[in-house]
């Protein structure tokens, strides 16, 4: 397989975001959310607070809720609440990807696109995904 040159690639425009809440939690804890969430919606959110993470969604006849708390996290780090919607099956696709065991930083603010990063095993790799948000509508 030829190797790919890329010196003559631009880097990408990653815009600098400065966002509220850091959480750190296992992929394996977000793909169990998923699998519930799948079933009943095609959107998640994501909330913060001081004291835990939760994923959830609403379809028209069930919702789902996953709460962890502070102590079964690897990191959380806001002084307020922040909460955002996103598109499940893009969120999906991309927890799908991440391998067992690996811890995802995830980085939220009030409908702001979410940064996500994790570290392949070995730190071979460091991964950046930006995942926009879904803007609910009043």
């Amino acid at each position: 397989m030829n190797l790919i040159d890329t010196s003559t690639l631009s880097d990408p425009k990653v815009p600098k975001l400065d966002l509220t809440a850091t959480i750190g939690v296992q992929v394996d804890e977000l793909q169990k959310g998923i699998r519930a969430a799948e079933t009943i919606s095609d959107h998640i959110t994501l909330r913060a607070t001081p004291e835990a993470f939760e994923l959830s969604c609403e379809g028209d006849t069930d919702s789902v809720n996953l709460r962890l708390e502070k102590a079964s996290l690897e990191d959380l780090d806001t002084d307020e609440e922040v909460r955002s919607m996103f598109p499940l099956d893009y969120f999906s696709n991309i927890i799908k990807a991440v391998p067992s065991g690996t811890v995802i930083r995830m980085d939220l603010d009030n409908d702001y696109p979410m940064k996500m990063l994790f570290t392949l095993a070995g730190g071979y790799a460091t991964v950046n995904y930006l995942l926009a948000p879904r803007i609910e509508s009043e």
